[in-house]
């Protein structure tokens, strides 16, 4: 069901990303380029991040909403909205998705297979 937000959410940026830009020709404009385009890749990035859980009970996912989903979200957005690209960093907020999806995506795995350790000692 995550995984379906998720995606939706994905294909509404895309849509104002593409439909809308070229509906009003302000195609760079800051809204597109600072809003948008992030929202889209972090839709995507979090709709895979969460993947796995579909193929795993329940109880793999609600802990992990527990445990781990709320800070890593948090940060991931603080990390994505903090950075400012219009100074001269050598990353823009898109770019920040990707490194931030990329290091929630291995917290996942870990915490997928030290849970599932876990789950087999008791």
């Amino acid at each position: 069901m995550m995984q379906i937000i998720l995606l939706c959410v994905a294909g509404l940026a895309y849509y104002f990303l593409n439909e809308v830009c070229l509906a009003v020709g302000d195609c760079n404009s800051f809204t597109r380029r600072e809003f948008w385009r992030p929202l889209f890749f972090s839709g995507i990035s979090w709709a895979v991040i969460l993947s796995p859980f579909l193929f795993l009970p329940i109880h793999y996912f609600t802990s992990y909403c527990k445990k781990i989903f709320w800070w890593a979200a948090l940060l991931f957005l603080l990390n994505v909205a903090s950075n400012d690209s219009s100074s001269s960093e050598w990353v823009d907020r898109t770019d920040m998705v990707f490194i931030s999806g990329a290091i929630t995506a291995v917290i996942t795995l870990v915490f997928i297979v030290l849970h599932y350790q876990e789950s087999k000692k008791i």
